[in-house]
């Protein structure tokens, strides 16, 4: 669905996992393992307009929040068939429930940049966005962690 409004404007999506394989778990420092992707798992994407991220937030079989997962993106754009999709930059940042950040695959940033898969100015690009995304998570003054749940209810009344 397309939002137009003060505190985002951009396309949101609903990934549901029905029935996967295998579950796919995510270890983040001295966090246990989670799964990101199992049985009734969903992922609410937000692909803003004008911005150079993207957010998963991922949902559990509970309907809770697992982590939010930041993309830093070269561009966010549509598809000719109106499907979001983004470039990526491969920088990342995860946000946890209890709202400890972390900063993702900044070797990967700079291994694309000495193997010139980005430009200068790409690299720049990501470090810029990483920084005010940091700044305005750390403040808590991210809206998107807010409506997520009132966006989730929104899409999954109209599947």
């Amino acid at each position: 669905m397309y939002i137009e409004e003060v505190d985002f404007t951009g396309h949101v999506t609903l990934v549901v996992f029905n029935k996967v394989k295998e579950p796919i778990s995510f270890k983040l420092a001295d966090h246990d393992d989670f799964n990101i992707v199992a049985n009734g798992f969903m992922w609410l994407q937000y692909f803003p307009s004008n911005a150079h991220h993207t957010i998963t937030a991922v949902i559990n079989e509970k309907r809770e929040i697992v982590q939010w997962y930041f993309e830093i993106t070269l561009a966010n754009d549509l598809t000719k068939d109106g499907m979001p999709y983004f470039d990526d930059l491969f920088l990342d940042v995860v946000v946890l429930p209890n709202k400890e950040i972390f900063v993702l695959d900044e070797d990967e940033l700079l291994n694309a940049l000495k193997n010139e898969k980005i430009s200068e100015d790409d690299y720049r690009l990501a470090r810029v966005e990483l920084d005010k995304l940091h700044t305005t998570l750390t403040a808590g003054n991210y809206d998107l962690l807010k409506r997520w749940d009132a966006d989730f209810k929104t899409l999954c009344s109209v599947i």
